[in-house]
């Protein structure tokens, strides 16, 4: 039997390198596509995230133009290759989706405004997956998100202390007819940055920490560790200053999840990386009740915890390198040892939760226009007495001073609309040092929280309130005691934390739910197209609020594209 022919070595060795030259020649064609994306990751999050159309149109045209400059790379360097993972197909499915729930859709402009989104969504991810195939264009790409999230907390942060850096953006954009300005950054002591909105802003930075902590892992060298090390404590304060309940809730878990799911061997690296963010962010912001004299200076105070971090790093890597060699540091840890940070974290929180001190309220004639009045919130059970006892003193004894106590109840509508039930009013004049206060109240049936505010209404004197509980009158044991001040904590921060099911946020969304079902429902199939919800929200709301969007993913696809989307 005659040997089959082979072609030739040399000839396989000449088809491999026309190809290699073939891909060689469109190389620097590739980078510039991907730089293009690249610029609208980088971009977008600046123009407040894209959400409103004067700035998503004009990155649309810009992303289809070059999607279509990317079929023309694939043509000449003859790549076949379409979607081939499940996340392309998932991608490239809800866009379809979002199209053909244009026919049923109860606004067809807005229906396709919002396929045109998801087109530019689809095509920006299809690029970037494509055209990143090595590790080293896979890092840029994280890198071009980490960079976007720094300069999203920079420029919160200075919208905190003060907004210079963003009003001389601001001038340098009007003299040169860009038409871009920077507003809305930082609201009612919450960042929301360029974004807009803390608790996407919140998202964005959580991401950004988990990609700067991935980094950290697989860097080799030291300076490169310390560097996504120092973003990952930046990142981390302007992701605590969002207040955002939802994503600081999950934060622990998040990070708790992420270890377990990294490769064996980088589990206590990764944890210590995650540590040391959080202590040197936990400095950052602590530094300040430590040192009264830079409460006031923020970047001063950012920069000590990256101080920090660099520091804790080092410490690490020497005393690793003592035990392993750094390069080849796989160590293998007991899963159980996973709950070791978390547990810190959890101490930590828990001595900075129960470290209270004397509330302090300032005078109405005084230079802070805050700080002379605070409202407590309480849950008690209905229909049963109470009495609210509460130590006062008054810090200028020669003058005259007074404090009001007014106790108000509110139930799930009063949450929802800023409304209540006035309970007691009591005002208090010239009060003696230490005296002590008491006030009788019952709970209505249909409570859902008690609000009770202290204000001074001295023209001169300070008033100082402590050891402040709620009584039962029956047998005189303490029902609640009501922390009045924290010692590291502002009340402006524990507030957001406190009765988190009842407050206005929550009992809105579960609204926002149901109203969003009861669209589902008589949308079922293909939905009501993009912008659904904006468009029918009236006509199924239970009570009349204004809100364009069901604040839950799940619920705006499922009215906008029905079941199958």
């Amino acid at each position: 039997m005659a040997p089959k022919n082979k072609p030739p070595k040399r000839n396989v060795k000449e088809q491999k390198k026309n190809m290699e030259n073939g891909t060689n020649k469109y190389k620097a064609f590739k980078i510039a596509l991907l730089v293009l994306n690249l610029l609208v990751v980088f971009y977008s999050p600046f123009v407040r995230g894209l959400y409103f159309e004067a700035e998503q149109l004009p990155a649309e045209i810009f992303v289809l133009i070059s999607f279509a400059l990317f079929w023309v790379m694939k043509y000449l360097t003859k790549d076949k290759r379409f979607i081939s993972t499940p996340m392309e197909y998932a991608s490239l499915a809800l866009m379809l989706i979002y199209l053909i729930s244009v026919i049923t859709s109860v606004s067809c402009r807005l229906a396709i405004s919002e396929w045109l989104k998801y087109c530019m969504f689809f095509c920006i991810f299809f690029m970037i997956t494509d055209l990143s195939k090595d590790i080293k264009t896979r890092i840029a790409v994280l890198w071009t998100v980490i960079g976007t999230a720094m300069g999203l907390s920079i420029i919160g942060l200075d919208s905190s202390s003060g907004g210079r850096l963003v009003d001389m953006l601001n001038n340098l954009f009007k003299s040169l007819h860009f038409p871009v300005e920077f507003f809305g950054l930082y609201v009612n002591g919450r960042i929301h940055s360029t974004i807009q909105y803390p608790n996407a802003l919140a998202v964005y930075l959580l991401v950004s920490v988990l990609i700067s902590l991935g980094l950290s892992m697989i860097s080799e060298k030291l300076w490169q560790r310390i560097i996504s090390g120092a973003c990952s404590t930046v990142l981390s304060v302007t992701l605590l200053l969002t207040l955002s309940r939802g994503v600081l809730i999950l934060v622990p878990f998040v990070l708790l999840m992420y270890i377990i799911l990294i490769p064996r061997g980088y589990k206590l690296r990764t944890a210590m990386l995650g540590l040391n963010s959080a202590i040197s962010a936990a400095v950052s912001l602590l530094v300040g009740y430590a040192v009264k004299s830079l409460d006031s200076h923020l970047w001063i105070r950012v920069l000590i915890g990256v101080l920090v971090y660099i520091a804790l790093t080092i410490l690490f890597e020497f005393l690793v390198s003592k035990v392993v060699d750094v390069s080849k540091l796989k160590l293998k840890i007991k899963p159980v040892f996973l709950l070791v940070p978390l547990a810190v974290v959890m101490v930590v929180l828990a001595i900075l939760i129960n470290t209270t001190e004397p509330l302090v309220l300032k005078s109405k004639s005084s230079d802070s226009k805050s700080g002379y009045s605070l409202q407590k919130s309480i849950q008690l059970e209905p229909n049963k007495e109470y009495r609210l006892e509460v130590d006062a003193s008054a810090n200028e004894s020669n003058g005259e001073n007074s404090v009001e106590v007014r106790i108000t109840s509110k139930s799930k509508k009063d949450i929802m609309f800023n409304t209540g039930t006035r309970l007691q009013n009591v005002s208090m004049k010239n009060i003696e040092n230490n005296e002590k206060v008491e006030i009788p109240f019952t709970v209505p049936e249909d409570s859902e929280l008690i609000v009770i505010q202290f204000t001074n209404t001295s023209e001169k004197s300070e008033i100082t309130l402590d050891n402040a509980r709620i009584v039962s009158p029956k047998n005189n044991k303490t029902v609640k005691k009501l922390p009045l001040a924290y010692k590291f904590v502002s009340n402006s921060v524990m507030g957001r934390f406190s009765n988190l099911f009842q407050s206005k946020s929550f009992f809105a969304r579960i609204l926002f739910i149901q109203d969003g079902l009861k669209i589902f429902k008589d949308h079922w199939l293909l939905g009501a197209g993009g912008s659904g919800w904006s468009v029918l929200t009236f006509s199924y709301q239970s009570y009349l609020y204004w809100s364009t969007q069901a604040h839950s993913y799940i619920v705006q696809i499922a009215v906008e594209t029905g079941i199958i989307g």
